[in-house]
């Protein structure tokens, strides 16, 4: 799990980063910075049972700032990262697949209507990840790829973090919402 990089994005961030080359955009090199920083954390941080907080929200926050580049005029994407306690130290990889999710299902794309949320909350030993996102009204086909990130997640929850971790997931009103906490 540690180890799997959804190709779609991998993909669609060289892309991204290629148009801002040819562009000779600025931005390029940061974005570049962003992706290798990415890879870098994945297959050499994660090989640790657990990570500094800080070092999983640089991934997540990288892992958002090269989706945002799906669109120049910005997508309604809020992000609260409570960073006060950088050094509780938590397993690898944990939270990305929610937000990835956010991003596959929202249909961020429709500027009217799609957007996400992400909220990271932390206690003196215990963290509080929230991530909300719109529904499409109707069905969007998904790639090929995934299908089995929150059966995943879950069970990692329950060999990494047993009796300690709640996680919660609902669908309602046209919003999808998973709620996790963990004891660290």
């Amino acid at each position: 799990l540690k180890s799997q990089i959804n190709p779609h994005f991998l993909f669609n961030a060289l892309n991204n980063i290629y148009t801002l080359t040819l562009l000779k955009s600025d931005n390029a090199p940061d974005h570049l910075l962003k992706l290798s920083g990415m890879l870098r954390y994945m297959l050499h941080d994660c090989k640790a049972e657990t990570v500094p907080l800080h070092k999983e929200i640089a991934y997540l926050q990288n892992f958002i700032d090269l989706q945002m580049l799906k669109d120049s005029s910005g997508l309604n994407v809020k992000v609260h990262f409570d960073e006060s306690r950088p050094n509780l130290n938590i397993a690898p990889m944990l939270l990305i697949p929610f937000v990835e999710n956010a991003f596959k299902h929202s249909k961020i794309e429709d500027l009217a209507h799609g957007w996400i949320t992400i909220d990271l909350r932390t206690g003196e030993h215990h963290i509080e990840f929230e991530v909300k996102n719109s529904l499409p009204a109707h069905n969007v086909a998904k790639d090929a790829v995934g299908g089995i990130g929150l059966h995943n997640v879950r069970r990692q929850l329950e060999l990494l973090y047993p009796g300690r971790h709640v996680l919660e997931i609902s669908e309602k009103d046209g919003v999808f919402r998973v709620g996790l906490r963990v004891e660290l």
